[in-house]
């Protein structure tokens, strides 16, 4: 009897050693892929205690499902030897209408007496089809916007693969389901299903705040995604008068305000413009004066045409030189004097013409003379307004 159960017990030594030499190691378990939209992340399980010391590394393939009826199959490995207890198969691109294999291996170094020996567990197969099996992600982005009076308008943004591509790529038939309430009450949230992706809200409350969330939808295989977060809004509705009023007179008076503003700066700029470019020359007094009290006679500029610009070399502007006429009076005596004179000197002849004079002579003369005296009074004030436009020349200029 002791010798049995001395051979029992080397037999189970013997098929222990040659198990943790020559074996396999224990197979990953709980085999998952994590999905959305074209997001793929393999995950499993392994238990530690079964490799001791030994360092366990994981290595994940994939192969078309059609493939594993050929003699040869080219699998296609995404993580090898690594650490982790899960592998990303994101990047690998795969078909999302395709069926595919995943599968997942444990790798052990061991060494003994004889060498290094390297332990592999056993593949754990995963079958996977991206159009039924991956998880349908919610919409990227959802916009409210209110649009008129009791309007709300959603706008809504496809779920996007790991390109940043448009899900409706590959699921034409995507439908969403929005769900809209009024916040400040207790009743049943509607729901509009839609293929749209701008939809229009009407029927709601004015001034009412409603709050909404999308869900996207593939019914062909019952796949359905999270509700988006919850966005409010309020409505809009009809202003009040008051309002309107209010408004009105706030923007006449920023307009207001704005314009005289303008004004006063154009006007102070264009002061300061004027005096810089256009400064204002004060005269002598006794000039402005002389300007003032003799406004028609003031000096006239020659022009460059003229010849007497040219003769004279500087003009000087010379206080006003009073001329006194002669009195009428004094010129009218002169020449009564003079006539008298003439008179005596006619009267020695009065011999010669007493004949004349007696037959009517004297009428012709004493005509003759009332014209000579009235020519010479003509000739004497044509003498004295010359004599006036000569001292007004002298009076205004002098060389």
């Amino acid at each position: 009897m002791g010798t049995l159960v001395l051979l029992e017990g080397v037999t189970l030594l013997l098929v222990t050693c040659s198990c943790n030499v020559w074996g396999e190691l224990p197979a990953p378990t709980n085999v998952t892929l994590d999905t959305l939209n074209t997001h793929y992340v393999l995950r499993w399980d392994w238990d530690r205690e079964h490799a001791g010391n030994q360092t366990v590394t994981f290595t994940a393939q994939y192969l078309a499902k059609y493939k594993l009826r050929r003699p040869r199959q080219d699998w296609v490995s995404v993580c090898v030897s690594v650490s982790e207890r899960e592998c990303d198969f994101t990047d690998a691109d795969l078909n999302y209408l395709g069926i595919f294999v995943l599968r997942v291996q444990a790798s052990a170094q061991t060494h003994t007496h004889t060498g290094t020996h390297t332990l592999q567990s056993s593949w754990v197969d995963y079958s996977f089809c991206p159009d039924s099996d991956a998880a349908l992600g919610p919409p990227s982005h959802v916009e409210l916007s209110g649009e008129g009076r009791g309007l709300l308008e959603v706008k809504i943004s496809d779920p996007v693969t790991h390109g940043n591509e448009s899900m409706r790529l590959h699921v034409p038939s995507m439908s969403y389901r929005i769900q809209y309430w009024r916040l400040d009450t207790d009743t049943q949230a509607e729901v509009v299903d839609t293929q749209l992706v701008l939809v229009t809200l009407s029927g709601l409350e004015e001034w009412a705040v409603y709050c909404v969330r999308v869900q996207s939808r593939y019914d062909f295989y019952h796949k359905y995604s999270t509700f988006t977060s919850p966005q409010c809004l309020r409505t809009q509705g009809q202003t009040p008068y008051w309002q309107v009023a209010l408004w009105f007179l706030l923007s006449l008076g920023v307009v207001f305000v704005l314009v005289l503003l303008s004004a006063f700066s154009f006007l102070r700029f264009f002061g300061v413009l004027k005096s810089t470019y256009f400064p204002s020359n004060q005269l002598p007094i006794h000039i402005q004066e002389y300007l003032q009290d003799a406004a028609a006679n003031r000096p006239r500029l020659l022009t460059p045409e003229s010849d007497s610009e040219l003769l004279i070399g500087q003009v000087d502007i010379c206080p006003e030189v009073l001329v006194v006429a002669p009195a009428m009076g004094v010129l009218e005596t002169q020449t009564e004097a003079e006539y008298g004179h003439h008179g005596r000197h006619g009267s020695g002849d009065s011999g010669m013409y007493s004949a004349e004079e007696a037959s009517g002579g004297g009428v012709a003369l004493q005509e003759r003379q009332k014209n000579e005296r009235r020519g010479e009074r003509e000739g004497e004030r044509k003498n004295e307004e010359e004599e006036e436009v000569e001292d007004e020349g002298v009076r205004d200029v002098c060389v």
